[in-house]
């Protein structure tokens, strides 16, 4: 799953972003499995290997830190069909 971020802003002011997972900062969110990459120079949040706990509302915050502004955006993903395609194949295995 990607997720991109883009933003306008006077480019004599410095921009820098963030992103959130259901409130939380998403860098402070637990990546045990390194499934999770942010692509800083073009904004971009990877998650590999995408899992219910996936699920959630993801946001981006674009702000420049002085003078101080912000913008945010957000998505909802839903993971829920994966855990029946996982179980669906499983039987078939069998």
């Amino acid at each position: 799953m990607n997720l991109r971020c883009a933003a306008k802003w006077d480019k004599r002011l410095e921009i820098k972003y963030k992103w959130m997972k259901d409130g939380a900062e998403l860098r402070a969110i637990d990546n045990p499995a390194n499934r999770i990459f942010w692509n800083e120079n073009e904004n971009l949040i990877q998650i590999r290997n995408v899992i219910n706990d996936d699920s959630g509302r993801y946001s981006c915050i674009a702000y420049t830190p002085g003078p101080f502004s912000e913008a945010r955006a957000s998505a909802v993903a839903d993971v829920a069909g994966i855990l029946i395609l996982q179980f669906i194949h499983s039987l078939r295995s069998k």
